[in-house]
């Protein structure tokens, strides 16, 4: 009866549309193993992006506090300096009071 087989071929015709839709487990898995590794990807992208950016941020500090430690030495060794040509003069100033100061003991040089 046309009816029968109008059943018949309803009812496979679902099953077949079903089957030919429905991905198989490996397309499935291929799939699923294909998004897992595009999101490691961008993970790991992600977190090289980070490691790179403190990676600079620590570089410019340390460039920063070694210009402040050159600075500094600068400024010290300039003070020491300073501090040289100060005590150079007085020493030089105390040498010439002695030099007077034994002139003046020895007395007038017959």
């Amino acid at each position: 009866r046309p009816e029968d087989r109008a059943q018949e071929t309803n009812f496979e015709l679902p099953k077949t549309l079903e089957l030919a839709f429905k991905p198989n487990k490996t397309t499935e898995d291929d799939e699923n193993l294909a998004t897992e590794r595009k999101l490691l990807e961008e993970w790991r992208n992600r977190e090289e992006r980070k490691l790179q950016q403190e990676r600079r941020h620590q570089e410019e500090w340390l460039q920063k506090e070694e210009r402040k430690l050159q600075e500094e030495r600068r400024k010290q060794e300039a003070r020491w300096k300073q501090e040289e040509g100060r005590l150079q003069e007085a020493r030089r100033q105390q040498e010439e009071k002695w030099k007077l100061e034994e002139v003046r003991l020895r007395g007038p040089q017959q």
